[in-house]
């Protein structure tokens, strides 16, 4: 077991998946957390398009690949160990249950994701309540 978070999202129409690839491309900007598509591919992007979103941190600082399918919606998790890139993480998941009603639960408390709700607020200027269940 480990520090996983779930979420599950509704396929969101062009224009908001337009808007959320334009949100994560800010995030992605404003974080000091080195990112690759593979933890383990040296020389990759984060992939963002507006029928996916993945990525992972680098190296040691990886864990399981972060992956959002916009083009069918639906399910999924990533396990991030609270590695670095979880901050990346927890934002962009702040961003899709705010702007596309994704359903987001964690291992871990709200409390835990300090550093994803700060760099939400670096990007967008408010801090935002908690989208946990709990």
């Amino acid at each position: 077991m480990g520090y996983t978070h779930y979420w599950t999202i509704t396929k969101p129409s062009t224009e908001q998946a337009q808007q959320f690839v334009s949100d994560v491309n800010e995030i992605i900007a404003a974080t000091q957390v080195e990112l690759r598509r593979e933890y383990d591919r040296p020389g990759t992007a984060p992939e963002v398009t507006t029928s996916s979103i993945a990525f992972n941190g680098v190296d040691d600082d990886g864990h399981e690949t972060f992956y959002i399918d916009l083009e069918n919606g639906g399910g999924d998790f990533c396990k991030t160990a609270e590695k670095p890139y979880d901050e990346v993480v927890t934002a962009i998941l702040i961003r899709a249950a705010i702007t596309l009603g994704a359903e987001v639960r964690s291992d871990g408390y709200w409390n835990e994701w300090g550093p994803g709700r700060d760099l939400y607020t670096k990007v967008f200027g408010d801090a935002p309540d908690s989208i946990l269940p709990r």
